[in-house]
């Protein structure tokens, strides 16, 4: 509020700054709603395997088919984390640029005038 009170340059500038933020958001919106599509995906079939293992746990023992099952659920568990992954580096996408559009449009020309 000082600012914008005692410049109106600062007005514009802020202006900007919202602007371009919430048309980054909007394209971050659209790809992180798609990624959390693919991983609510992912972890659908970890837990129905995780609930077939628990109702088959005496067939599975029985039959000696720990491993195989240890295996798929691994496999389960690793394309889960790739999405997981995947939103963990679009969260930082979208803060850096932020960060980087806030030093561009309100800090740098705040040091210059």
């Amino acid at each position: 509020m000082i600012i914008t009170g005692t410049t109106y340059y600062a007005i514009i500038m802020i202006f900007v700054f919202v602007v371009s933020a919430l048309y980054m958001q909007n394209v971050y919106i659209r790809a992180k709603s798609e990624i959390v599509r693919l991983l609510n995906t992912t972890r659908s079939p970890i837990a129905h395997l995780t609930t077939e293992i628990m109702r088959g746990l005496p067939e599975i023992r029985a039959m000696k088919l720990s491993n195989f099952i240890h295996e798929e659920m691994r496999c389960l568990v690793n394309e889960n984390l790739k999405n997981s992954l995947l939103t963990f580096g679009l969260n930082g996408w979208f803060q850096l640029r932020v960060a980087f559009l806030n030093l561009a449009v309100i800090q740098l020309p705040a040091f210059i005038y």
